[in-house]
């Protein structure tokens, strides 16, 4: 399991960057009609968060077999385990993952690009790319019952988010994108849910985003 997660997580990353990718020629000027810079289709951009949305941020693609889980026991040494337990992390060892994807899409030089090269020919912009990620993680379908996967995704995200309106390290288009993610949370957290665990998330989310509009 360990193994197929850092390839899943790999392919995660590697699809990512086509998100404000752009394709770099450096052949003479006189060689080539071509411009030196061409940014990445709309069209691919558009099916990396579609492909991510659907495999990389829906816990139920990267959750374990119960038999599984109780078996990942490391190779036994007495000097192994000094100062930490040896049970499996299963839940950090995902997450870890899914922030370096969420770190890429939330990334101030990334974000300014996708407005930069809006000037020549990018149709993806920050309001459209933090909606679409905003829509995945915190899905209505799911909103009723949250496992552990969701609520440390959706706690993270937040977290970039927060950090994209009060850094003052991003662009205008960015940080208006990021406040109307917040919003869109906000709101998803009235919504009902089936059990006590998920109810008390998305009050501690509502929290967060109410101290962070009300500073």
């Amino acid at each position: 399991y360990r193994i197929v997660l850092r390839q899943i997580h790999t392919s995660a990353e590697i699809i990512s960057r086509q998100v404000g990718g752009v394709y770099v020629n450096r052949g003479y000027m006189s060689d080539s009609e071509e411009s030196p810079y061409k940014v990445v289709p709309y069209e691919n951009q558009k099916n990396s968060i579609k492909i991510l949305n659907k495999y990389y941020f829906d816990s139920r693609k990267l959750s374990i077999p119960a038999n599984i889980a109780s078996k990942m026991q490391k190779e036994r040494r007495s000097f192994d385990f000094f100062g930490q337990t040896e049970d499996p992390k299963i839940h950090n060892m995902i997450l870890n993952g899914q922030k370096k994807v969420l770190k890429h899409f939330t990334n101030s030089r990334v974000l300014k690009r996708l407005t930069d090269t809006s000037l020549y020919g990018n149709e993806y912009l920050p309001s459209e790319l933090l909606k679409d990620i905003t829509s995945s993680i915190f899905k209505e379908s799911k909103s009723r019952k949250l496992n552990g996967i969701d609520q440390n995704l959706q706690n993270y995200y937040l977290k970039r988010l927060t950090m994209i309106v009060k850094s003052g390290s991003f662009d205008s288009p960015s940080v208006s994108a990021g406040l109307a993610s917040l919003k869109k949370i906000k709101a998803y957290t009235f919504s009902s849910s089936s059990d006590e665990a998920t109810e008390n998330h998305k009050k501690l989310i509502r929290w967060k985003i109410e101290k962070l509009l009300n500073n």
